[in-house]
């Protein structure tokens, strides 16, 4: 009889410890840690997107990270108007159905591996709210990690956010809403402090993923970022500032991803005020999922790209380290099912036209 009760305990006290930790994504088929980030796939999305998701499930990625813009908004995606099994919709009831048109057409295409969804700023276009967004998408912007966690650090925050973050594989996955210019306002702010004072003393943290849809301010990519507006300048350097302290005081690895530029560009804080001002953390821009791609700013580092699609790929060791690889995808990869949706000179003006060409 005391076997059994020690026995009895030992389970409830397993028990115990599994519940107490978050649950994570399912991990990558290939059994190495990867996954894939990517934002803005507006415009040529519906044709971009499934070929991304084809090759990141290709690559053994673990979860995809899309960091906003998913639909137009301002106006019609071209995807939407020049598809071949619809009529192309009025602006009002392109605005009633766009949505649902990307969880059908880019959300699905990833088949059994989570998403996790950004906010971005062209979510609220259309007199759009977060509250809409979340309604909407809460199925992706508040996966079942996702609400552990936020449950795991206050037992009463029972409100879903259009900011979150999670732990997987050592790394604080971490996503900050900028998609109006009333942010990083200062419950967002208290918050984010928060997760970071509990990632420098976690011994299970090893390294931080910071992302958000507008990069923060002073890099290279300032053209179109934070920048934009006062309040964003001011908090998005302390939100820097705060990611400088953490890694000097934790030893651990923090690394920035944004979109809102339709580019790729790596390397985007190795610039003069960062130098000046505390230091250069790892950094990307990687906007390139399917919307109208911009030019290069004069300064762009090396190895940033326009006039392509793809995403990045990350694939982490057991200290947290982690590479980051971009990869292309083409018009030949367009999926053939997609193919069927669209005249061929529509998928190819996709990939040579939609964007500035330089």
């Amino acid at each position: 009889m005391k076997r059994v009760r020690v026995l009895l305990l030992l389970f409830c006290s397993l028990l115990a410890g599994a519940q107490a930790k978050p649950s994570t994504p399912p991990a990558g088929k290939t059994g190495a840690f990867k996954f894939a980030i990517s934002g803005d796939s507006r415009n040529c999305g519906d044709i971009v997107m499934p070929a991304i998701a084809a090759d990141a499930r290709a690559q053994g990625a673990a979860f995809y990270w899309h960091l906003g813009d998913a639909r137009w908004l301002k106006g019609i995606d071209e995807d939407i108007a020049n598809a071949k099994d619809a009529p192309a919709p009025s602006l009002e009831q392109y605005r009633g159905m766009a949505w649902q048109d990307f969880i059908r057409h880019q959300l699905q295409a990833w088949g059994d591996t989570p998403v996790m969804l950004g906010i971005g700023n062209h979510e609220l276009y259309g007199n759009k709210t977060r509250q809409e967004f979340l309604a909407t998408f809460g199925h992706w912007a508040n996966q079942p990690w996702v609400e552990k966690m936020r449950l795991h650090d206050g037992p009463n925050d029972r409100e879903p956010r259009t900011y979150f973050h999670w732990i997987d594989h050592g790394i604080d996955f971490i996503y900050l809403d900028n998609a109006s210019h009333d942010q990083f306002d200062e419950a967002q702010m208290n918050w984010f402090a928060g997760v970071l004072g509990r990632a420098a003393k976690d011994p299970d943290v090893r390294a931080l993923i910071v992302g958000a849809h507008a990069p923060l301010p002073d890099s290279f990519g300032k053209g179109h970022a934070m920048d934009d507006w006062p309040v964003g300048v001011a908090s998005g350097r302390r939100a820097y500032q705060l990611l400088l302290d953490f890694k000097a005081n934790s030893g651990k690895g923090v690394t920035f991803f944004g979109s809102h530029q339709h580019f790729y560009m790596p390397n985007i804080y190795n610039t003069a005020y960062w130098n000046a001002n505390g230091g250069v953390l790892p950094g990307y821009i990687v906007g390139s999922a399917g919307a109208h791609r911009y030019a290069l700013p004069g300064n762009a580092p090396a190895g940033s790209k326009t006039m392509v699609y793809g995403y990045v790929l990350g694939t982490a060791d057991a200290s947290g380290a982690t590479k980051f690889e971009y990869r292309e995808v083409y018009e030949s990869d367009v999926p053939k099912n997609v193919r069927a949706r669209y005249a061929p000179d529509f998928i190819h003006w996709c990939f040579a036209e939609n964007g500035d060409r330089k």
